[in-house]
């Protein structure tokens, strides 16, 4: 077989091209399918070749060859050229040859050439079986040979393969010397390499090597080298001990009806349940939100909305920042009674809040734990 290097591709269009007096296409071009599996396109192929795609249209493109001699004739030629029957994706006008003969085998057997056999060549297994012997540095067993298969279908035996590729063919007890040797040798250039003994895991014939030597660690002692040592695993920092939360003081009736009170006078209307901390001790103490609100003078909070719209943006801001200022955060759309009016104007909650120039609640993880006001408050009673 004749390889085509990429060097000769490249002359081979620029004749072509030379010829036609013009970029080729690629279908006048009988290598095109090769180079441009080589060069990753057609175009880059072009490109390196040093020419311009063609702007000629199929239609003016020559239609040679068009005839069942003329495509015989341009097969041949590529045989020749190739040292071997082509492949169809070789030949620049396979779609021409199936539409005169029918198929790519039928076209090949009137051009009097040779059925290509699948796989490899015989001159291809007996290149790649040195090369495989060259890289273990002993002739391979059929095991250690990835064509095996298609051996053992062409020839009576592995051995005779062996002789016919030139190779010495193992003796048995000799061979497992070689082949000790051989891994013996690989580790050792590994080792240079790594600058430390390698590991199992480093080593591409590490099976081969067990097999051989019965174990990595047998192996590592035949070899002549030292040990790997472990590291010494870092001891882990203890950790700190989790602070138990301190349990919360129990409030009588009388401090938690002071609490509520003072928030109430704080903010200017009455807390609802959920922006009172010790809402659920407040409840287990009265029975209800309502009747602890009840006994501490207050009427339970309720959302008032004004429908009218007597308020301008500008008026709905200020309203919206003095109420603020209050409750020293920015509110709730529950705890302002324009809200209506805010949504309409605005559009949304988180609008009105933005034209107000206030940072939103924070929800989840970012939100204070507890209000500074509030201990404040807790500490005093």
């Amino acid at each position: 077989m004749i390889h085509i290097s990429d060097e000769e591709l490249i002359k081979s269009v620029q004749q072509r091209a030379a010829v036609l007096g013009r970029t080729p296409l690629s279908k006048e071009f009988r290598y095109y399918s090769m180079a441009a599996r080589r060069f990753g396109s057609w175009n880059n192929f072009l490109k390196a070749a040093r020419l311009t795609p063609s702007k000629v249209s199929k239609s003016e493109a020559s239609d040679y060859p068009s005839s069942k001699s003329e495509l015989i004739d341009e097969l041949v030629k590529l045989s020749a050229e190739l040292g071997e029957t082509p492949r169809k994706a070789d030949f620049a006008y396979y779609k021409k040859a199936l539409a005169q003969f029918g198929s790519w085998s039928n076209f090949v057997k009137k051009s009097g050439l040779k059925k290509r056999s699948r796989g490899l060549s015989e001159d291809q297994l007996i290149a790649a079986m040195k090369e495989r012997a060259a890289e273990l540095g002993y002739t391979p067993l059929a095991s250690e040979f990835k064509h095996s298969q298609t051996v053992k279908t062409r020839y009576p035996s592995w051995e005779k393969f062996v002789k016919k590729a030139g190779l010495p063919v193992n003796n048995k007890s000799k061979f497992a010397k070689q082949k000790k040797r051989a891994l013996i040798n690989e580790l050792r250039q590994l080792r240079d390499e790594l600058g430390e003994t390698p590991r199992s895991a480093d080593f591409k014939h590490y099976n081969q090597a067990i097999k051989a030597f019965g174990s990595w660690a047998r192996f590592i002692e035949a070899s002549g080298l030292k040990k790997r040592t472990r590291k010494s695993k870092v001891k882990k920092q203890p950790k700190e001990p989790k602070v138990k939360k301190q349990p919360r003081k129990q409030l009588t009736s009388e401090e938690l009806i002071q609490l509520v009170q003072a928030e109430a006078k704080r903010i200017g209307q009455t807390p609802v349940s959920y922006r009172f901390p010790d809402y659920t001790m407040a409840v287990r103490e009265f029975g209800s939100w309502e009747k602890f609100l009840k006994a501490a003078g207050l009427k339970p909070h309720k959302p008032v909305y004004v429908k009218t719209n007597q308020l301008s943006e500008e008026e709905l801001i200020q309203e919206f920042i003095h109420l603020s200022n209050i409750m020293e955060e920015t509110p709730r759309s529950v705890d302002f009674k324009y809200y209506r009016q805010a949504f309409q104007l605005f559009g949304s909650w988180p609008k009105f809040v933005k034209a107000s120039g206030l940072e939103p609640r924070k929800r989840g993880k970012d939100a204070p734990s507890k209000q500074k006001h509030w201990l404040d408050l807790r500490l005093r009673y």
